[in-house]
């Protein structure tokens, strides 16, 4: 029962973390609508996983792949054929995955023990979270945290996607309405 009552209060913990984790992220994404928020999630995730290293791979509202590295200070423009060779090979799966040695491009360490987890989309399109662990490997206490973590901050992320990719659109759309509405009036003139 000891042991039971162990695993039970462990459980609980994990859950608890996940629970305060997806209220810091929401918190993050309320207070910044800027591509900086994701700098300040990925920091957030990593600190909670006990992460030695961690990368948020997303493509912006302007079609642009991006990366984010926990520890830096600004968005990292991948080309696409980098990008999505990162995201097919470990982070296209439905469900939080576990993999083996990689490295996040740009930094020459590989680390032993990955996990990942699709935060938006589907395929290998949208955000995806890479945890890279130095020491051992992941847990499926820390999969199975990662799993609850995507399935809490999905509909944030998607929902937030969403609206930049809204106002991208509106913002287009006044561009080209003022550029007709200048031509109509030097035909006018």
């Amino acid at each position: 029962t000891s042991d039971h009552t162990d695993r039970t209060e462990r459980h609980l913990d994990s859950r608890m973390g996940i629970l305060s984790l997806t209220v810091e992220l929401s918190r993050i994404f309320a207070k910044d609508e800027s591509e900086k928020a994701n700098i300040a999630a990925i920091d957030a995730i990593k600190r909670s996983f006990d992460a030695s290293a961690a990368a948020l791979f997303y493509i912006n509202n302007k079609n642009a792949f991006r990366m984010c590295i926990a520890g830096t200070d600004f968005p990292i423009a991948l080309p696409e054929a980098r990008w999505r060779a990162c995201v097919n090979a470990h982070g296209a799966s439905a469900s939080a995955a576990r993999f083996g040695s990689w490295s996040i491009p740009g930094i020459d360490k590989a680390l032993p023990s990955w996990i990942s987890a699709c935060l938006y989309g589907s395929g290998n399109d949208g955000s995806f979270v890479f945890l890279g662990r130095e020491d051992g490997t992941w847990s499926d206490q820390a999969l199975s945290s990662l799993a609850s973590l995507q399935e809490a901050i999905s509909p944030i992320v998607e929902t937030r996607h969403e609206r930049k990719l809204e106002e991208q659109k509106r913002a287009e759309a006044e561009k080209r309405l003022a550029r007709n509405e200048r031509r109509l009036r030097d035909l006018f003139e």
